[in-house]
């Protein structure tokens, strides 16, 4: 069928485990027509479909928003699924709907005027009180005229998702389809829908989103999820991410502190994330059971790393070993609340008029309470990466010729001229400042001291590094030098942001931002100050709140299957049958089991370099830059995709490891950040 042979070319469909060749067999689960409209060049229908693909516990639900066209649009050529001849219609051209001007203006207006759809099946919930232009569209053709008027982007980098920027300069917004639904209200929606009616400044504001229901055939019941989401689009926004890299690459001995005003700002601002997510969904104590199996987590980790980098971490083994003991001795993680879990500078966006924002929340619709160290980590690693990027372009370690490193093999001991080299480096300097100024920032807004004198933190940090250190050592060679000079710096107590600062009275009114690491490596038995928020719900209560069904219109929902004769199951029919839904596939890899990679890409197709070197094959080779070359185009440079979709040298955080296991991690092809689990949270002051 026409949806069998397009699916798979899709970068966000899922990766299944299909015969070479096969085309995936998928079901029909709800089939809705949303509108049809006469646009003067032939009729449009916007259809929805929910389908399936796989069955059991392989299952994957599918969002596929349709759009036909009786005359084709040439404009849409590159999005065509194919043709089908419609009973009502005649000769159809069939378009991704996420593509269609029409489609999207359609699905944005009912976003943000929560206009009901016909039958019930799909539904809009406005979010903003706002009066924006869709409330000033009203008539069909006056949203013909202004899909015919808008300019929109397409982009499709972050995966199981489709994000339309609708570049108007009176409305600018982001719709947001999410590709592969969950039964349930995800956490993508649930958080910023949450913090925009609690006014939040740390993410963009809501305008309204959109759920479709269904018949599951595999579940026997109807279930709910969200189809697409609408948000303020604030201008000149871009990833904070390639904002650092551009500074970073640009940076020299006189510019050490040319981030540290915007890394300070960022912090504030995650501060304020975790205090908004703190009093919208609660925090619950970290004290007894949580703790232990947390302790037992970052314990297993070190063994899983000094197994699999025996060589890259030799000169590390005892220090890794005593922080192992000194681990037993943490009394509490502290307390834990709900964090964005992903968070990192591709995971933020800046803009000159509202500053810092954070985006792309986890798709899962369950999440259990996690420490807001997680998110701290994070983006302290993202920092280190954009200045190890600009460091190794610098040198030109990145060149298809450079010299290979054999630091997996020797190891980084304190004084190998690879370390002294880092230390020595501006890249280095302005990294230290700028990850400093970050806690200070998010200290100031939290009202508590943070920094890597914390236990708490700085366990976390040396469980990100130790999965960077083996991701790189089997992905990228030549990245392994970024976390495993930190880890070294780290472990010896020699990290410049883990020291307090001098002559800083804002520093010393929040408290310490750093802290002197020794070689105790978190000989500390108790979380500092930051982590200790009272509790406001318990476990039981978290857990229960935080699975959400959507509300839903009463009428019954029809089967899908007692409706053949619609246009996905036309198109099937056409292409020889109605696929069923009795293949076997494998899933993407199960919690604690396997290595799970989601490439994340910047939110606009030129941002700053972030995809590794796949395994065995060589780095991507930069551009050779000669003396005419600006350092402005050799930054343009950087930024070029490869032939995949992915930046040739990536932040690490711009894919998902979703537990700790390491099954695929050899055949990687985008490095992995911290694993998504749950973790603690920060003790906060009362918001009065």
């Amino acid at each position: 069928g026409l949806l069998s042979a397009w699916l798979p070319r899709q970068s966000w469909f899922p990766k299944l485990e299909t015969e070479l060749g096969a085309d995936p067999d998928i079901t029909p689960m709800s089939v809705t027509r949303l509108f049809e409209w006469d646009s003067g060049e032939g009729t449009v229908r916007g259809t929805q479909a929910i389908i399936s693909v796989g069955d059991g516990r392989t299952l994957r639900r599918i969002n596929v928003p349709l759009s036909f066209r009786t005359s084709e649009n040439f404009a849409l050529r590159a999005h065509l699924i194919g043709t089908i001849d419609d009973i009502t219609l005649g000769p159809c051209w069939v378009y991704d709907g996420c593509a269609d001007p029409v489609f999207v203006i359609n699905c944005a207006h009912a976003a943000a005027t929560a206009r009901r759809f016909e039958g019930g099946q799909v539904a809009a919930h406005a979010v903003s009180n706002a009066m924006t232009k869709f409330h000033r569209v009203q008539t069909e053709h006056q949203m013909l005229d202004y899909a015919a008027s808008v300019r929109l982007e397409l982009l499709e980098a972050r995966a199981h998702e489709s994000t339309v920027v609708i570049e108007d300069p009176e409305n600018p917004c982001v719709l947001t389809f999410f590709r592969v639904v969950q039964p349930g209200l995800s956490q993508a929606v649930r958080i910023p829908v949450a913090l925009t009616e609690a006014e939040s400044r740390a993410v963009p504001e809501v305008m309204g989103w959109v759920s479709g229901r269904w018949f599951d055939a595999e579940e026997l019941e109807t279930r709910s999820a969200p189809l697409a989401m609408l948000s303020v689009q604030y201008p000149d926004s871009q990833p904070a991410w390639r904002e650092a890299v551009d500074i970073a690459c640009a940076v020299d001995s006189g510019s050490i502190g040319s981030y540290n005003k915007k890394a300070s700002a960022l912090g504030a601002r995650i501060g304020e994330l975790h205090l908004d997510l703190a009093a919208e969904f609660g925090v619950v104590r970290g004290a007894g059971e949580p703790t232990e199996d947390w302790v037992a987590k970052w314990q297993e980790r070190i063994d899983w790393a000094l197994a699999r980098a025996p060589l890259a971490l030799g000169d590390l083994q005892a220090k890794l070993k005593e922080h192992r003991a000194n681990l037993s001795r943490l009394d509490t993680v502290g307390a834990l609340q709900r964090i964005h879990g992903e968070l990192t500078l591709n995971q933020v966006l800046t803009s000159p008029v509202v500053g810092f924002t954070v985006v792309n929340f986890s798709a899962a619709t369950q999440e259990f309470p996690k420490p807001a160290a997680i998110d701290l980590v994070a983006l302290l690693r993202s920092i280190d990466y954009a200045a190890g990027y600009a460091r190794l372009r610098r040198t030109g370690a990145l060149k298809a010729d450079a010299q290979p490193t054999f630091i997996g093999l020797s190891g980084l001991s304190d004084g190998h001229e690879s370390l002294r080299e880092v230390v020595d480096s501006p890249e280095y300097l302005w990294s230290s400042q700028a990850q400093n100024s970050l806690l200070t920032g998010y200290s100031h807004a939290v009202g508590a001291s943070v920094g890597l004198h914390d236990p708490m933190l700085r366990a976390v940090l040396i469980d990100r590094l130790l999965v960077e250190v083996v991701t790189e050592l089997r992905n990228r060679p030549t990245w392994l030098i970024v976390p495993l000079a930190t880890l070294t710096l780290l472990l010896g107590g020699r990290l410049e942001h883990d020291s307090q600062p001098e002559d800083d009275a804002e520093g010393e009114a929040a408290g310490e931002a750093g802290g002197a690491a020794g070689g105790a490596a978190g000989g500390a038995t108790g979380a500092a100050t930051a982590w200790n928020a009272e509790e406001t719900v318990s476990a039981e209560e978290f857990a229960q709140s935080a699975v959400e069904e959507i509300a839903q219109p009463a009428d019954p929902v029809p089967d899908a299957y007692d409706d053949l004769d619609t246009e996905v199951a036309r198109a099937e029919k056409t292409g020889g049958g109605p696929g069923a839904a009795d293949q076997t596939a494998a899933a993407e890899t199960a919690a604690d089991q396997e290595v799970a990679l989601r490439p994340e890409a910047p939110a606009r197709p030129a941002a700053p370099p972030t995809a590794p070197e796949q395994t065995p094959d060589p780095a991507p080779a930069q551009p050779e830059s000669d003396a005419s070359e600006t350092a402005a185009s050799d930054t343009d440079a950087a930024r070029e995709t490869t032939a995949s979709g992915t930046d040739a040298n990536a932040d690490p955080d711009d894919a998902v490891i979703d537990e700790d296991a390491d099954a695929e991690a050899a055949a990687a092809t985008q490095f992995p950040p911290i694993p998504a689990r749950p973790t603690t949270l920060p003790r906060f002051p009362n918001r009065d």
